[in-house]
């Protein structure tokens, strides 16, 4: 993870697919093997079809609800800004406005909008969290030293 993200869009409104490729040793010991920012996804059998279906059903899903969860707070944002600045154009009014719109614009989910719990994505990265946080527990503490 930590070696692709220079090379990702760094911004919470973009989702990629990527491909890793591990390898299980004979002794139990998995071994990450490399990473794919364009893995290629056949459908060669019914089975891999199905597969595909519902992993784009899900990740449809997940924008769907993290999309809505955007709109609801810009619509609110756009509403409110409008009746401030129609009392104050104020500097610092407009600056306020500036940190509360990039805070909103990014993606995390209203509680009306969460992910069904039959969604087989799982979060493993979040931007919007600081330093090692961002990794969720997902990387041992030796990653970072």
């Amino acid at each position: 993870m930590r070696m692709n993200m220079p090379h990702l869009y760094n911004s919470s409104n973009v989702y990629k697919f990527l491909g890793l490729d591990f390898m299980l040793e004979d002794n139990m010991n998995l071994v990450f093997i490399e990473t794919n920012n364009g893995p290629q996804m056949f459908q060669s059998t019914s089975k891999n079809q199905k597969f595909m279906e519902v992993m784009h059903n899900h990740t449809l899903d997940l924008m769907y609800a993290y999309l809505r969860s955007r709109i609801k707070r810009l619509r609110e944002f756009f509403f409110e800004a409008y009746e401030v600045l129609e009392v104050n154009r104020g500097p610092s009014v407009i600056d306020a406005l500036k940190k509360e719109f990039k805070r909103i614009n990014k993606n995390y989910l209203e509680p009306e909008y969460q992910i069904s719990a039959e969604n087989g994505w799982e979060k493993i990265i979040d931007g919007n969290l600081p330093g090692k946080e961002m990794f969720m527990g997902h990387l041992d503490e030796s990653c970072f030293e």
